[in-house]
């Protein structure tokens, strides 16, 4: 049988055009299976930033979310970085809190094709980058982002609450004591390494939460939070600031642990 070099080199390049075809063709399509995952572990992501305030709101209890692991996996970075919070006692700052935060992520496939976005919360999206929100607002912020050639969902909770309780009183008859009170909370998450085979189940737990008490001079409360390079200041003032002439700060810790079963 003659075979022409023409034939030869006619039958290579369809064998080529074969192979990148079937080779774009499985991309596309395992591109596609990892953006799925990769927004199924978005909205499970959001649940447990949900369930881990709901959990903080509380004095104890337990939450718990499955995680598939079909092309991504669990991950979490301890250390990732430091909060501190100041407080103007009248005289100077005094430093209230200090912690050294995790992070819990989720690691998804290379080809998933993700924005980076705010995932929660979708209504105020600016929250991610403030320091200092409302009490009533979200403090579990999850977001997507690329690290390493790779799409993360980002779970995080350093930023603080703050907000205005109202005028309360101490003691009884004549001698009470009139006070301005406010709230601090911070949500002080402790991740630990969370493995699996086909599912991973991370387990959220509210470990326990310690209320101090810090009294102050003057009406209004002066905060200073600085995180990993960023300083803000919020000062807080009451409606009525002549109901009390001295301030009561109430600082409210608690710990939720973020773990494998």
């Amino acid at each position: 049988m003659h075979v022409t070099l023409e034939a030869v080199i006619l039958t290579s390049v369809m064998a080529t055009a074969m192979v990148v075809a079937l080779y774009t063709a499985y991309n596309m399509v395992e591109a596609q299976v990892q953006a799925v995952d990769f927004n199924n572990a978005k909205n499970l992501v959001k649940y447990l930033a949900e369930a881990i305030e709901q959990l903080a709101a509380g004095s104890g209890g337990a939450r718990y979310v499955r995680l598939p692991l079909v092309k991504g996996a669990p991950e979490y970075r301890a250390d990732a970085g430091v909060l501190r919070v100041y407080v103007y006692d009248g005289s100077g700052w005094v430093e209230v809190l200090n912690d050294t935060y995790d992070v819990f992520m989720y690691r998804g496939g290379e080809l998933a094709a993700a924005p980076e976005e705010v995932v929660r919360p979708e209504l105020a999206p600016e929250v991610r980058d403030e320091l200092v929100v409302g009490l009533c607002d979200p403090v579990v912020v999850v977001y997507t982002a690329r690290m390493g050639g790779r799409p993360y969902v980002v779970l995080d909770a350093a930023r603080v609450r703050a907000g205005y309780l109202g005028v309360y009183s101490v003691g009884r008859a004549f001698e009470e004591e009139r006070y301005h009170v406010y709230m601090l909370e911070y949500i002080r998450l402790a991740v630990g390494n969370i493995t699996g085979t086909e599912s991973a189940v991370v387990v959220a737990e509210n470990a326990g939460a310690s209320v101090r008490q810090l009294t102050l001079q003057g009406v209004e409360l002066r905060l200073m939070v600085e995180r990993d390079g960023q300083s803000t200041t919020v000062t807080l003032t009451p409606g009525d600031p002549g109901a009390a002439s001295s301030s009561c700060l109430l600082i409210r810790v608690v710990e939720v642990r973020v773990r494998g079963p």
